[in-house]
């Protein structure tokens, strides 16, 4: 598929895509090259396997799409100068608008991993324009579910017993449709109730064929546009995609997390029923809560839906920050808010953390150069910021990682989350204006993978955050507190060695608690001042 991102004039808004300078001939060998490669594999796969018979018509769609796409860029797009002609925005919006309607229709009609990346796609609004990252949120937990009796198949090959004997009382209709795999409500036969969670049906067998098809499609967008390299992330694709339809591994993940932060009263993980849990059905403890992006039905149970966002904030900061163990796919659909049902619990306000499949172990070295870089970031340390950058391969875009985090650049003379002021605006402006799509490619090829999947989580929790109502000044505090408590954790044995090495150590913790007290103080000061609201948190 083709995304065209939107034009932008103001702030640290993303790059357009550049125009296609091949020759209309040049194109067509190279759509013809490319839509055959998508053809031929389908074609193999279903001879190999019967199991794969819908692979051609699934294919067939990404082909028809793809030609859709490009003809209508063409028809409406092409030819006309992005900063001169008064209509190209309008037909940039109009543009995207349909090839994000096109992408939906294919992802939900194919199912399965096509679903996955439109839902990966939904997470990507601080890069694509909102008409996609708007229309692909409809995959969040609306995708296409198998039949009842499909998914109940799936479930007697699992336990190799009839459903009945295992779920006395269960919902017909999925609570729930995932890319990989749909959730029932059901009372199992020790009178639990329980929510089950059944992989669908041929996922592994056809997995292979739509892995290869999306391949070959991300090879047509490089041969149509030969500035944009996308290849490189397939393979952190695909590794995640295998990872997820592995229950097993799921189920692991949970146990770990929950473990983690079982000192957290402010965040739940259900319990996982291992007697009826495989590698294809996960049978876990049922939680009737709405999705945290439901702010009427959280503001209805009593809650405060700026607190709920401190507690996400500080539960992903000391994932990251503390532990280096992260879920990856904190969307909408995969957290729920509740009232803490312990009464006696000082935070009544509790998350439940759902679909583990999808974790990221930190290599601990990047953990640690991780919290030096907000550390850098807290008390505009220039030097401290250059050397995270060196250590994170980022080169000569050392300078831009204070600006995927904190949308400031690295030498700004203005505090954490307040506005730039013009002068600073616009030299940004020039210097991202300088930038090539290419540019921007090698820079994230370069960066440790972990870096990636980090700063997509932090997207996705800032983008929550602004949701619910949480201010910037309290998702940055709290990025800082963990930054600290990771700090703590980077230095307390080595500090312990010696004595003038504890009293470094302690000097300069101190003095970052101390700074991030300063900010914290500035950024509520400017709150104030602009007549918002300013609300502390208690820890819990």
């Amino acid at each position: 598929m083709l995304f065209v991102r939107r034009a932008s004039t103001a702030g640290a808004g993303p790059l357009a895509l550049p125009q296609p300078q091949p020759s209309r001939r040049a194109l067509f060998r190279r759509g013809v090259r490319a839509l055959g490669a998508i053809g031929a594999t389908a074609a193999v796969a279903v001879a190999l396997d019967e199991s794969n018979s819908r692979v051609g018509s699934r294919s067939l769609r990404v082909v028809r799409a793809g030609v859709e796409t490009l003809a209508d860029y063409h028809r409406h797009l092409k030819g006309l100068d992005r900063e001169r002609s008064p209509e190209y925005k309008d037909r940039l919006r109009e543009f995207n608008q349909r090839t994000a309607d096109r992408l939906y229709a294919l992802c939900f009609h194919n199912g399965g991993i096509y679903t996955k990346l439109g839902q990966q796609i939904a997470t990507f609004n601080h890069a694509l324009p909102r008409e996609f990252t708007d229309k692909m949120a409809g995959l969040q937990d609306r995708a296409k579910p198998v039949a009842f009796e499909a998914a109940m198949t799936t479930v007697e090959q699992e336990l190799q017993r009839p459903w009945q004997e295992v779920f006395p009382q269960i919902g017909r209709t999925p609570l729930a449709a995932a890319s990989l795999a749909q959730v029932h409500e059901a009372v199992d036969c020790h009178g639990r109730r329980v929510a089950v969670k059944v992989q669908y049906p041929h996922l592994q067998a056809q997995m292979k064929t739509d892995l290869a098809v999306i391949r070959r499609a991300f090879q047509a967008i490089e041969y149509f546009f030969p500035n944009v390299q996308i290849e490189w992330i397939y393979p952190e694709f695909e590794d995640a995609l295998r990872s997820e339809l592995d229950f097993e591994h799921e189920k692991s993940n949970n146990r770990r997390i929950a473990a983690l932060l079982r000192h957290n009263s402010g965040v739940h993980v259900p319990e996982v029923h291992d007697d009826l849990s495989t590698k294809k059905l996960l049978v876990m403890e049922f939680i009737d809560a709405p999705k945290i992006s439901d702010v009427d039905a959280i503001e209805a149970q009593g809650l405060d839906p700026r607190e709920v966002a401190h507690v996400l904030c500080e539960a992903f900061g000391e994932m990251v920050f503390c532990h280096g163990f992260v879920h990856c796919d904190p969307h909408p659909g995969n957290i729920f808010v509740r009232r803490n049902p312990d009464p006696r619990a000082a935070r009544k306000t509790q998350l439940v953390l759902l679909d583990h499949g999808l974790y990221r172990e930190l290599d601990d070295g990047f953990r640690r150069t991780y919290c030096d870089l907000w550390r850098g970031m807290l008390v505009r340390d220039h030097a401290l910021i250059e050397d995270c950058g060196r250590r994170l391969n980022a080169g000569e875009f050392a300078a831009y990682l204070p600006l995927l985090f904190t949308y400031r650049p690295m030498r700004s003379n203005s505090p954490l989350a307040k506005s730039l002021n013009e002068d600073e605006r616009q030299a940004l402006i020039q210097n991202l204006k300088q930038l090539q799509f290419s540019d921007v490619t090698d820079f994230l090829q370069q960066l440790p993978r972990d870096m990636l999947f980090v700063f997509r989580t932090n997207n996705m929790i800032r983008s929550l955050n602004k949701e619910l109502g949480g201010s910037t000044r309290d998702r940055f505090a709290t990025m800082g507190k963990y930054a600290v408590a990771g700090h703590a954790l980077n230095h307390s044995a080595a500090a312990s060695s010696s004595l003038g090495s504890y009293a470094r150590y302690w000097w300069e913790h101190a003095s970052l608690v101390f700074h991030l007290h300063v900010v914290d103080w500035a950024l509520s000061t400017l709150q104030w001042l602009r007549g918002e609201r300013v609300k502390t948190h208690r820890s819990g």
